[in-house]
């Protein structure tokens, strides 16, 4: 943008101009755009940029508020002298005579600056342009200075059930074990493994709940082989599934070695 003038007049210092915006008002649109971006102006790219800066720093372990607070000043003397800038040389009354002779951008330089300032406005309205592509890359770095220890599963689980109740639960492929930790976590997370709580979850009780489960999933193949809702079956299902590791949790039973011992003992028996 600077090499313009300096074209024009082989000057750079500021001070030297005034008024420019009667004599070369796209020059100035071309200009006024660029610093808003530059500023942080909402809806450019500059405010993207900052913005994940502040967030970056605000969640960020080893800087926090201090130092969000400290480059939310930078950003404000960067804008009050860029702006200053802008009064100076664009506004008022023009410095020099020769001045009023200066061309306004030719079709070249529109063009040029133009295929500047486009991604300027693209990126602050559409930032997942950028962002989509570069998201592998960035991961892959965090990844090489990351020095805590890499989450379970089960706690991968929970930190992304905690962020979003939407998210892809095929992105989880769990043993018994961790599902029954997963439950286990669920229940304490609830309070109903306390002795005082409303819904105490004792083998008895759990016994119960897995009968009255089991009757709900019999009534689905009330009226033949084909279940009515299968959506809410699987959710019968499910709630049976979870009363069983509990119960075997809850009894110290390895659920896993009971099934494949009752299966060992099904391949070696007849019902005849």
């Amino acid at each position: 943008m600077i090499a313009v003038l300096y074209e024009r007049r082989e000057q750079r210092e500021m001070h030297a101009f005034g008024g420019l915006w009667a004599v070369m008002p796209g020059y100035t649109r071309m200009m006024l755009v660029v610093l808003l971006a530059a500023i942080g102006l909402p809806g450019l790219s500059g405010f993207i940029g900052e913005y994940m800066l502040m967030q970056g720093a605000l969640i960020a372990p080893d800087l926090g508020g201090w130092f969000a607070a400290a480059a939310t000043i930078g950003l404000i003397f960067a804008a009050a002298y860029m702006l200053r800038m802008f009064r100076i040389v664009f506004m008022g009354s023009l410095k020099s005579p020769g001045d009023a002779q200066l061309p306004d951008l030719n079709r070249r330089e529109w063009i040029t600056l133009g295929a500047l300032a486009l991604p300027l406005i693209a990126l602050g309205l559409f930032p997942n342009l950028i962002f989509g592509v570069l998201a592998g890359s960035v991961d892959a770095l965090a990844q090489q200075f990351d020095t805590s220890p890499p989450l379970s599963i089960v706690d991968s689980f929970h930190v992304m059930f905690a962020k979003s109740k939407s998210f892809d639960m095929e992105l989880f492929f769990m043993n018994i074990n961790e599902l029954t930790e997963v439950i286990n976590k669920f229940v304490t997370d609830k309070g109903w493994y306390a002795p005082d709580s409303a819904y105490p979850q004792t083998p008895r009780n759990i016994a119960v709940s897995v009968a009255v489960e089991a009757a709900e999933i019999l009534e689905h193949f009330q009226f033949g082989d084909t279940p009515k809702n299968p959506e809410e079956l699987a959710g019968e299902l499910a709630d049976v599934a979870n009363y069983l590791f509990q119960l075997a949790y809850l009894l110290n039973i390895d659920l896993e070695q009971a099934i494949l011992a009752k299966l060992k003992v099904n391949y070696d028996r007849t019902w005849e």
